[in-house]
């Protein structure tokens, strides 16, 4: 089997934690800097400028209607920095609450879409994606404390604050999300090792049954890489076609 080796190279450096990167079309990337609680853009020339000071912990990032960017607020992490390194270790002491905000980027204003579902604030929103129907799903992480932990969740939501749905069957938190299926990973780190599964999806924000006796019992979920129980699910994808792959 031949082994393919990519060339890479670096275009800038000294960011802050950064996570969500998007391609625009002007050759520059839009990512954010969870650190440093900015969205920010890299040129092509590696330099970096800063879009809008967004606060919190925005955590993930994609294009949504309008060219607007949608952002996955996880609402602020305490870090660790040692020696080319930034570790995450807990939630931020000025933690509020998680969100989902929408930036302008070409002016840098931005509001916030969600903060809360059925009554519930969100906990630690950690990625985003858009699905064909103009929607999008995004996975809460949840936070971690001294002595505690939230459960996460899935949650799929639409772009103009007209509904954010929980999607139930998940265990804690996401990374990346998607179409007909939506893949994800599950937990793993300190608990053991994690696990690729991917759930079915009946239409727009909707899981498919898979209730005992139903006909599409068993064919709801099922796990396609690693296995440990009790994982908290990091991220998720769709694959357009009506799956939704989670990675725990």
């Amino acid at each position: 089997m031949a082994v393919i080796k990519p060339t890479f190279t670096q275009i800038t450096s000294g960011l802050r934690f950064p996570e969500g990167p998007v391609a625009m079309p002007d050759g520059s990337v839009i990512l954010v800097e969870i650190e440093r609680r900015t969205l920010s853009r890299v040129t092509p020339d590696g330099k970096v400028h800063v879009v809008a000071k967004l606060g919190g912990g925005p955590n993930g990032a994609a294009i949504g209607p309008g060219g607007r960017i949608y952002v996955t607020n996880n609402g602020g992490l305490k870090f660790l920095e040692r020696p080319g390194k930034l570790f995450s270790i807990g939630q931020a002491d000025d933690y509020v609450t998680g969100s989902i905000q929408v930036v302008d980027p070409e002016t840098g204003k931005f509001d916030m879409l969600y903060d809360s579902c059925d009554g519930r604030k969100l906990c630690g929103p950690n990625d985003l994606v858009f699905d064909r129907a103009g929607g999008f799903w995004f996975t809460d992480l949840g936070k971690t404390r001294q002595r505690d932990a939230d459960r996460g969740a899935v949650y799929y939501a639409k772009a103009d604050d007209g509904a954010l749905l929980v999607f139930p069957p998940v265990r804690a938190g996401a990374d990346r999300v998607g179409q007909r299926t939506l893949p994800g990973r599950e937990g793993g780190g300190r608990r053991g090792p994690g696990r690729l599964s991917d759930v079915r999806l009946a239409r727009r924000g909707q899981r498919r049954p898979h209730l005992r006796g139903h006909p599409d019992h068993g064919r709801g979920q099922r796990h396609l890489a690693g296995w440990q129980p009790g994982r908290s699910v990091h991220a998720a994808r769709h694959d357009g076609d009506q799956r939704l792959l989670r990675w725990a």
